[in-house]
């Protein structure tokens, strides 16, 4: 695939610097070339990963994930307290950790969180991935390259990624389980994932003086979420034990007082790589 069809992932044409160590281009291709246009900055195209078969050729079509009505949810995103909380606080403890790697971010929405990534770390790259058209144009102006694709068949080769987060998007998944084996896979050897959402059932679901903290208008969603996307920490327990295997390693964990799950996902170095 050529460097300009990777150059319409973005949200505007930007320089590329070739002398970087590794590049988009280098992360995944193409079947066929891309519309090359500015308009056209998200990926469209079938994917073909150049070493693993087991995976389906085609992403998930955007009726077949959770969505929800989008204008009204957007901006409920941008100005949500609890949410710039999460937002500042995942970001704090991810760019501490970073390296001239590639950071991608599975389900980014509107890229709220990669707005606040760039501002601390101005010199990282980060690609974007969503199944949804609507998040994606809203994600124009983050900074981020982007790319259209649905958690369970992600357009990366695998263990090319070094650094991969999901932020509340994992109980939006229709194929949850596949999606986290999805980010396994693409994460790199000495690589590290982790994925956030929140927890909506159970008793963890409930953190003490959220109303003070966030408002009425989260507490009276926290709740509907309950009803609606029933997520709990035992979920989560679940969901890590099915993906744990002698090169991966599963930390679960929560942050009690936004009554929060964190996954972190390592891929263990073997004596090979």
């Amino acid at each position: 695939m050529s460097l300009p069809g990777y150059l319409s992932l973005c949200p505007r044409q930007v320089g590329f610097q070739t002398s970087r160590p590794r590049s988009i281009a280098s992360l995944a291709r193409a079947e066929q070339p891309l519309d090359t246009s500015p308009q056209r900055f998200v990926f469209r195209t079938r994917l073909t990963f150049l070493i693993c078969t087991r995976y389906p050729s085609r992403m998930m079509a955007p009726k077949d994930q959770r969505t929800r009505p989008q204008a009204l949810y957007i901006w409920r995103l941008k100005h949500s307290r609890l949410r710039a909380e999460f937002h500042d606080r995942v970001a704090n403890s991810l760019v501490s950790g970073l390296d001239q790697d590639w950071l991608a971010d599975i389900g980014c929405g509107p890229c709220l969180l990669e707005k606040r990534l760039l501002k601390l770390a101005p010199e990282l790259r980060i690609v974007g991935v969503d199944i949804d058209m609507t998040m994606l144009n809203e994600a124009r102006s983050s900074g981020a390259h982007l790319i259209r694709a649905s958690a369970d068949c992600l357009p990366f080769r695998t263990g090319t990624i070094g650094h991969i987060v999901s932020t509340t998007s994992l109980k939006d998944w229709a194929r949850r389980a596949e999606g986290l084996a999805e980010i396994a896979r693409v994460v790199r050897p000495g690589g590290t994932a982790t994925v956030y959402d929140f927890i909506t059932a159970g008793p963890e679901s409930s953190p003490p003086h959220f109303v003070r903290r966030f408002g009425i208008v989260s507490e009276i969603l926290r709740r509907a979420t309950q009803l609606a996307q029933p997520f709990s920490l035992q979920d989560a327990l679940d969901l890590g034990e099915g993906l744990r295997k002698p090169t991966i390693q599963v930390e679960v964990g929560t942050e009690q007082d936004m009554a929060v799950v964190k996954l972190v996902i390592r891929k263990i170095r073997t004596a090979k790589e």
